[in-house]
């Protein structure tokens, strides 16, 4: 039996879209941590982990498939049973990672409709995993980069934000991670153990994926990183994290989203 794939289509016909004047949300796509930085001074950290662990858990289900299969015939009945249930588990795996992901580009989309953002910003990943690929990371964060589906979750917000009336452009994110979006300097030894941010210059202290959010919107404010002081202050973060009850992303203390 062939597995067959639905796909759907719908027309919006003429969307209207809020003018470019309107306030800006930027965002950081990590693989463990999302980051979102407006220009109303509103940052927000959406905890990923879970979402990683069950692509992790994936991977790790696909690898003891593959080791079983390599010990049958082929052609076997038991190679095709099992490569049955291959298929199934694997479904079943890949329907709770997309929901996931869904959840969260909807998170985000819903979260700007309610601000009233004009503009979503979002980093251009081109290349991204090429430059992993190449020794500039180290072996887990190069696994974690090339484990997670950026451009996916890229497209999944695009079409939620048209679907409000936001426009989602797409900067480069060159510098934003190694410079500080207070004072503007490029230091990529600010970036401290565990994600955290803080500045040989100015002593400005954030968290990293923070920092790089804010860098974003500091390019689509200013049309610069480097040299630039950060246009507005940040305020107290908000935390996000995923409900197993509920299946979905729910604001959190910062003591639970840490």
């Amino acid at each position: 039996m062939e597995n067959l794939i639905l796909h759907v289509t719908f027309d919006l016909g003429v969307v209207p879209v809020r003018p470019e004047a309107g306030p800006v949300a930027a965002y950081d796509y990590n693989a463990a941590m999302l980051a979102r930085a407006t220009s109303a001074g509103v940052p927000d950290l959406f905890v990923g982990r879970e979402l990683l662990a069950q692509i992790q858990y994936r991977n790790k289900v696909l690898a003891e498939f593959q080791a079983k299969l390599s010990r049958l015939r082929e052609g076997s009945r038991r190679r095709r049973r099992l490569q049955a249930a291959k298929g199934r588990v694997l479904e079943k795996l890949d329907r709770r990672i997309r929901h996931m992901e869904h959840a969260l580009t909807k998170a985000l989309a819903e979260l700007d409709r309610k601000e009233g953002i004009a503009v979503a910003v979002l980093g251009d990943l081109t290349g991204l995993r090429r430059s992993a690929g190449t020794g500039m990371k180290g072996k887990k964060a190069n696994q974690k980069i090339n484990q997670m589906a950026y451009d996916r979750l890229g497209s999944q917000q695009g079409y939620k934000n048209l679907m409000r009336g936001i426009r989602t452009i797409f900067l480069p994110e060159k510098y934003t991670s190694s410079t500080c979006y207070a004072c503007g300097r490029r230091d990529p030894s600010s970036r401290r153990h565990r994600g955290h941010w803080k500045c040989r210059r100015c002593g400005f202290s954030l968290q990293a994926d923070l920092n790089g959010a804010g860098n974003l919107l500091k390019f689509r404010l200013a049309k610069n990183v480097v040299g630039v002081p950060g246009p507005v202050s940040f305020h107290t973060i908000r935390h996000w994290r995923w409900d197993r009850r509920h299946n979905r992303f729910v604001h959190v203390s910062s003591r639970a989203g840490a």
